[in-house]
């Protein structure tokens, strides 16, 4: 049938744009609610070449589950993308590449995470959805949507199939904006607000073929290439980290590798690495020998984004409209949130109809969900953001890594892979009863972790590391595993998830004990017998202690010495020419 042939039907669901967001959210509508009918509007027409020039490959076991899972596609990821080998951070850039601290993965993690080429996974789902039973009009640009208070949203578009391009409609009970970062709905609603973290912007490109990181050290260094064997660095999502900034290295299986520069405009301004000759200047003053080994290169691209992150005012509403993927909401890559994010979104836009049809629309679970999505977008970029204060020193990172990797595993993970975002008994099985909320920990942890980078520029550090494969700390794997799967009822989500919440106080407790080791080891026998702290008064100011009331604990206390005893066995002492060297480059 041609486009013409559906102008003015009504669908019970129209999504406006076919990227990773729509794509993603009709094949989920499709499989969950087989009943509905579903239209999608994109302005692209067949042939689709792969859209070498779409950011956001990697993913993280959040995301990952829900391509794997709730869309069915493990098989194919398995079969036309490339498995990854976890997210790795080189820093201090001080030096050469061999003799950079680096925090990854040595082996492939038991449950599998994925590098997505964007434009082969989304050619490929726009037949899956088609096949699913979804109408798909190509070659149709959205113009405008009049929304309608009964549930009767005019979706108006132009067909560029039908000669010079003709005017043509869709109405719907529910529409849900793909649109990405051309934001259809919050822009015709003035929904847009700034990002709540710090001014940053990203410039990137392709290249064909592999970019190796170990191609940067001479294959002579047995010792370096034997701690991650066989050359699998290639398949992490690689992270060259410097004070204010990070570069990507990101294998794609169509033989090219995406590479970006991202950073703090405070401390990079955008105008040094904007175009394709100020990116490898820029690289070559900053990440010498990745500059260098990329000079002369061939670029199939090149693209940038100015102050990338945002936020929104509302992404859902009773009205029954939804934004979802770009078209919401932005937080910063650091951590590759992007499909954590989609996942979220498209699976609360899809509860939101499932209550609808069923006669239960709740107009106050849908502002919940949509005050919960921007709350988390913006939690996120606050506090990735602010960590770009950390990128220059290895060994505050190091901390930072590990707080950040328990966090994701112990409180996102649990919501996704237990469906708990749309299932009250669950929401409620995971209240933070008798143990501190993870927002209330996070806000100490980051003031520690503050305090240590400000101690480490001052006086200097004696801790530092060659390599940390993190899931070779026993407890941390073991927190991983745990937590990336279903739990069997009610009573062991609430068990897991208030487990979790109380392993991440006993890591802030075993993190400050390393802070104190790493600028005040004068002081560490003063903490010898002391069983628990009160993580709220946590200083390194050694002459506040008693004051403080850090030694006066309001939480039950337990074991947390064994974290810190792993934790310290990854770490060593530096000399003191490096100790010198690192806090110059932390300043």
């Amino acid at each position: 049938m041609k486009n013409s042939d559906y102008n003015n039907s009504h669908f019970d669901v129209v999504v406006c744009g076919a990227g990773l967001a729509g794509l993603s959210f009709a094949r989920q509508l499709r499989l969950e609610q087989p009943e509905r009918s579903i239209a999608i509007l994109d302005p692209l027409t067949p042939p689709i070449p792969d859209a070498i020039w779409k950011v956001g490959e990697s993913t993280v076991e959040f995301g990952s589950h829900y391509l794997a899972g709730f869309l069915q596609l493990e098989d194919y990821l398995k079969e036309t993308q490339l498995k990854k080998l976890g997210l790795r951070f080189f820093y201090s850039n001080n030096g050469s590449m061999a003799s950079r601290p680096e925090f990854g993965l040595s082996d492939f993690a038991e449950f599998p995470t994925y590098q997505i080429d964007r434009g082969i996974l989304e050619r490929d789902m726009r037949d899956m959805v088609r096949a699913d039973g979804t109408v798909f009009l190509e070659g149709c640009q959205v113009r405008k949507i009049e929304l309608s208070y009964d549930g009767a949203h005019r979706i108006i578009f132009t067909d560029t199939t039908a000669g010079a391009g003709a005017d043509g409609a869709l109405t719907a009970k529910w529409v849900v904006d793909a649109t990405g970062r051309r934001q259809l709905l919050q822009r015709q609603l003035k929904l847009k607000q700034p990002s709540e973290g710090k001014a940053c912007s990203s410039a990137w490109f392709r290249i064909p073929g592999r970019v190796d990181v170990d191609d940067l050290v001479s294959r002579e260094n047995g010792e370096w290439h034997d701690r991650v064997p066989e050359s699998r660095r290639y398949f992490s999502t690689n992270h060259l980290c410097g004070a204010g900034y990070w570069v990507w290295i990101i294998p794609l299986s169509s033989d090219v590798t995406s590479v970006g520069i991202v950073a703090r405009d405070d401390m990079h301004p955008f105008d040094a690495y904007n175009t394709r000759e100020k990116a490898i200047e820029w690289l070559k003053g900053n990440e010498t020998e990745l500059g260098a080994y990329l000079e002369g290169q061939e670029m199939l691209d090149f693209k940038f984004m100015k102050e990338y992150s945002y936020s929104s005012a509302k992404v859902f509403s009773e009205e029954r409209w939804a934004c979802v993927g770009e078209a919401a909401v932005f937080a910063d890559p650091f951590y590759s949130p992007g499909t954590d994010l989609i996942a979220i979104a498209n699976t609360m836009t899809v509860d939101m109809i499932r209550r609808d049809f069923d006669g239960k629309h709740d107009p106050s679970r849908i502002e919940y969900y949509s005050d919960y999505l921007i709350e988390l977008n913006d939690e996120l970029t606050r506090s990735i953001q602010h960590g770009y204060d950390y990128l220059g020193d290895e060994t505050v990172s190091f901390a930072r890594g590990l707080w950040d990797y328990t966090a994701a595993w112990g409180h996102l993970c649990p919501l996704l892979f237990n469906r708990a975002f749309t299932d009250e008994q669950k929401q409620q099985a995971m209240q933070p009863r008798g143990v501190l909320p993870l927002f209330v920990i996070a806000v100490f942890m980051r003031r520690l972790l503050d305090e240590w980078l400000q101690h480490r520029r001052k006086y200097g550090g004696r801790l530092t590391y060659d390599f940390v494969n993190y899931l070779s700390i026993e407890w941390l794997a073991e927190h991983r595993r745990s937590n990336l799967q279903e739990q069997e009822s009610l009573e062991a989500l609430g068990a897991r998830y208030r487990s979790n919440l109380e392993l991440h106080e006993e890591l802030l407790q075993a993190v400050f004990l390393i802070a104190v080791e790493d600028v005040h080891p004068e002081q560490l026998d003063r903490l010898k017998e002391v069983e628990w702290m009160n993580v709220q008064k946590l200083t390194l100011d050694p002459l506040k202690w008693e004051s403080s009331g850090m030694f006066k604990p309001r939480t039950r206390p337990r074991p947390f010495r064994h974290l810190y005893t792993e934790l310290r066995s990854r770490l060593k002492l530096q000399d003191n020419s490096q100790q010198s060297d690192r806090q110059k480059l932390a300043m």
